[in-house]
């Protein structure tokens, strides 16, 4: 009886971490399409004084939430968060190379 309790308990546990495993793997993925996606947007935005979006515009444009925006753009390398000109805007732009 315990033998098969054991093995149930090990079964439910492999289960378990497979499952684990995929969802964060998913979501791995989507973040690092939607991460993609926000520089492609951003990279198209090079004019001098509209080189940026709002949180909510990508949010709408993206279709997802503005939290969702907000923790993938700040995981990126190639986007910068930006207050816009009059200091109290949530934006994002490209990190230009000033070379």
């Amino acid at each position: 009886m315990t033998d098969w309790l054991a093995g149930a308990a090990s079964g439910v546990v492999i289960v378990g971490a497979i499952v684990g495993f995929a969802r964060w793997a998913l979501k791995a993925r989507w973040r690092s399409q939607l991460r993609v996606k926000i520089e492609t947007l951003l990279a198209g935005k090079t004019r001098q004084n509209d080189d940026s979006l709002t949180v909510s515009q990508l949010s709408t444009h993206l279709g997802v939430s503005e939290d969702a925006i907000i923790e993938v753009a700040n995981g990126s390398k190639k986007v910068a968060p930006w207050s816009g000109q009059l200091g109290n805007e949530r934006r994002y732009r490209t990190i230009r190379n000033s070379n």
